[in-house]
């Protein structure tokens, strides 16, 4: 058995190699032909864990589905939803603390990313949104009349960018607890029922 460099364990497939020997001489062109084994390690299916990771899986999907709701009756309660959304889907993408065991397939591991990015993106399109009304009041404190038509375009287009990748981060989240068969390549000559 040999370590894979994700840390699972993998059994050596032997292959057949042919082996051709370099001439010594000008008249010397023959080539030998041998069976070799050569040892590459392989990861195998059963390496990986179906189930890995669904459990903080349903936690980012509570979250971000308490978080939407609260957005709208109490703000503090989804910043806080949101901050452990932001914790979650950091340790499943990066594999560090309780999820470094995690032997998740390739796009299982996508659908935790796509969650953090689209997340990321609402949280800069909102602040954006917010520093934008904030330079469009005057130094005096009052704002003219052009300027909070402006804003108020802005913040629409911020509100409504903010809500489109935060459901995203939702489906996401969804994909990568319950759709895990999703977007799987399947191999050569795999029947699909």
């Amino acid at each position: 058995m040999t370590m894979n460099a994700d840390g699972g364990s993998s059994t050596p497939t032997p292959v057949l190699a042919t082996v051709v020997s370099v001439p010594t001489a000008v008249g010397d062109i023959e080539s030998h032909h041998q069976k070799v084994a050569v040892i590459t390690p392989v990861a195998y299916a059963n390496d990986i864990d179906e189930d890995a990771g669904k459990g903080l899986g349903i936690a980012v999907f509570v979250l971000l589905l308490v978080g939407m709701i609260f957005n709208f009756i109490n703000p503090a309660v989804s910043f806080v939803c949101l901050i452990a959304t932001f914790v979650i889907s950091s340790i499943l993408t990066c594999g560090c603390c309780c999820a470094g065991e995690y032997r998740m397939k390739p796009n299982v591991k996508k659908f935790a990313k796509y969650t953090l990015v689209s997340l990321s993106l609402m949280v800069i399109v909102q602040l954006s949104g917010v520093i934008g009304a904030l330079a469009a009041i005057s130094k005096t404190g009052k704002m003219s009349s052009i300027a909070a038509d402006g804003a108020g375009i802005g913040i629409v287009i911020a509100v409504g960018l903010g809500a489109v990748f935060y459901i995203m981060a939702l489906i996401f989240s969804a994909l990568f607890t319950w759709g895990r068969g999703w977007g799987a390549q399947q191999p050569i000559g795999a029947m699909v029922v």
